[in-house]
């Protein structure tokens, strides 16, 4: 009988996300089904790329996708202006949801203390909320009105964090199993169903375009094609060792690989994991 691991994935089709948490409120009394954000593929890093409105008056902000972070992030260092942003503070609510943020250490002097931790990478910054908006999508519509959240947390970076990222981007928009995650404060807010799926392009070609669909189905790329009928699923799991480990990957339990015809070899059942779900022995 072949054993089974755990392998962690880095791209996926449908995602099933647990949180529990409600903060961030749509500005519109009518709840759509979904949300529907385009995706594009960088022809010079080859990464998949989404556009965002964002702060007061929106503004469009291009984001790589990364389905393994926790949360949003954008350079607030340069030109990020907003009538709306708020600073969290490290003694709110907000903070908590945040794995590893705090007020950091030695405690500073009373008054408001902004909530801080890692952003992106080893780099450190303040997390605050604002006003975000993408497109609703309605009986799987992607040409739906926009829909915002007047409370969107996310992470306030450097304009040094953009090294290694897409040239323009102005961050990185995280689809990570956390209750902070793109996914899960539109599925909260908006009280659809803690789903989403991508549909990523193939071409970095202009006219090639993706979609990511926040939500159940249909979804429909084109008049009459609903692909939420030709997918299949597989389960997830959001960390090997239990959900206190801060990880926001996904996983799924593996019991067999096959490449052209020939079956691989598994790992042995004694085989250890680490804290992040990381084989320590082969």
């Amino acid at each position: 009988m072949a054993s089974s691991s755990f392998l962690l994935i880095t791209t996926l089709l449908v995602v099933l996300i647990s949180v529990s948490f409600s903060n961030a409120q749509p500005t519109s009394s009518s709840r759509p089904q979904g949300v529907v954000l385009p995706v594009t593929k960088d022809a010079s890093t080859l990464q998949y790329l989404t556009y965002m409105k964002q702060r007061t008056p929106l503004v469009s902000d291009s984001l790589v996708i990364n389905l393994n972070h926790e949360f949003q992030w954008v350079d607030c260092e340069n030109d990020y202006v907003s009538s709306s942003n708020r600073t969290l503070s490290c003694s709110g609510k907000e903070c908590s949801w945040i794995y590893g943020a705090s007020c950091g250490r030695p405690p500073r002097p009373p008054g408001f203390q902004p909530c801080r931790g890692f952003i992106y990478n080893s780099d450190q910054g303040v997390f605050a909320s604002d006003v975000v908006s993408i497109a609703s999508s309605i009986n799987g519509s992607i040409t739906s009105p926009d829909v915002a959240i007047k409370e969107f947390l996310f992470g306030c970076g450097w304009n040094s964090m953009l090294q290694g990222l897409a040239k323009g981007v102005k961050g990185i928009a995280g689809f990570g199993a956390s209750e902070v995650s793109v996914p899960s404060q539109f599925s909260l807010a908006l009280r659809i169903p803690r789903v989403f799926s991508t549909c990523l392009p193939s071409s970095t070609a202009s006219s090639a375009r993706g979609v990511i669909f926040i939500g159940v189905g249909p979804y429909k790329m084109q008049p009459g094609i609903d692909l939420a009928t030709s997918l299949t699923y597989t389960p997830f799991y959001n960390s090997l060792i239990g959900p206190t480990n801060g990880s926001s990957w996904f996983y799924i339990q593996v019991k067999s690989i096959n490449i052209g015809g020939k079956k691989v070899p598994m790992v042995s059942d004694n085989t250890t994991f680490d804290s992040m779900g990381f084989m320590k022995e082969y």
